[in-house]
């Protein structure tokens, strides 16, 4: 059995989880958070699957949306909810069987855009499947799987909860994008008419949907925050890596809207490419911590 410890220089676990449910005949994914955006970033993945993925996850938190839920049981991956009144569900396992092979990922990722963003740290298992560290992992999933605290999740059980923009994305947003706004796409010049501006994305007609008079298009605010995530991160970001990489299919408009922040700047129009300024978000950061120690709100 071989084990490879992750510690991405970038901060991205994303290829090392796409890498382990892609080449996978089965895979269960036992996490404590999933959000819209962490579905999103395996959707290629979860199809591929064809029913042969399974993901757990809890609601207790108010981190894991049941539109994240929704969304993964439309990959066809099957899901279920783990919400004990007795302890807290926290694992990050991420497991994968091909053939007689078992590959599991344990670490500190949930399924969200941290897989972007964030610091995380993981070992990776590889090895026959009846390796023993392997086979209790395994095992360890399949008793979270059938625990009686966990249930089936269907979409008729709750009202869906959408992701909702990252508190600091939602700050720039909110001092720099209003409604009745228009804001041109960076490579063609077109225009995108801001209609509403809300905690879980925005509504933007385009010229193309009022000339087929569809009425202003829901960008949902997980798009948003893959992007910023990724910009973040990175330190640049191209419409190219937003579309093909990061499944962002309104990565146009996010693009032209992400470039209105001041954080954001334009390094190139054809192709598309972004670049972003961690000094702004250092110094609203300083800005908002001395509010508060001044006598400010709290």
């Amino acid at each position: 059995m071989d084990v490879e410890v992750c510690i991405p220089d970038r901060h991205e676990l994303l290829p090392t989880v796409r890498d382990l449910v892609s080449a996978a005949d089965e895979a269960l994914l036992c996490v404590a958070f999933a959000n819209q955006a962490g579905v999103h970033l395996l959707e290629g993945q979860l199809k591929r699957l064809s029913g042969g993925g399974r993901l757990l996850a809890t609601t207790v938190f108010g981190s894991t949306t049941t539109a994240a839920l929704h969304d993964a049981a439309g990959f066809g991956t099957r899901v279920r909810v783990f919400n004990a009144a007795w302890g807290t569900y926290h694992p990050k396992l991420y497991l994968a069987r091909q053939g007689k092979g078992t590959r599991a990922l344990v670490g500190s990722a949930n399924l969200t855009s941290g897989l972007v963003r964030n610091v995380e740290v993981a070992a990776l298992l590889t090895g026959p499947s009846d390796a023993p560290p392997l086979a209790q992992l395994w095992e360890r999933g399949e008793a979270l799987w059938t625990e009686g605290a966990a249930f089936a999740w269907e979409p008729t059980l709750e009202p869906l909860q959408s992701d909702v923009f990252d508190p600091d994305l939602w700050a720039w947003l909110r001092a720099s994008v209003h409604e009745g706004m228009t804001v041109q796409t960076l490579a063609g010049d077109r225009p995108n008419r801001i209609t509403q501006v809300r905690r879980h994305g925005l509504w933007v007609q385009t010229e193309r949907s009022r000339q087929r008079a569809a009425g202003p298009q829901h960008i949902p605010a997980w798009m948003f925050n893959t992007a910023w995530d990724y910009l973040a991160a990175h330190g640049r970001l191209s419409n190219r890596t937003l579309l093909d990489d990061l499944n962002v299919h309104r990565s146009s408009a996010v693009c032209a809207i992400l470039a209105q922040l001041p954080p954001v700047g334009v390094a190139s129009r054809r192709p598309i490419v972004l670049t972003y300024d961690a000094a702004h978000t250092e110094t609203q950061a300083a800005e908002q911590h001395g509010r508060y120690t001044a006598g400010g709100p709290g």
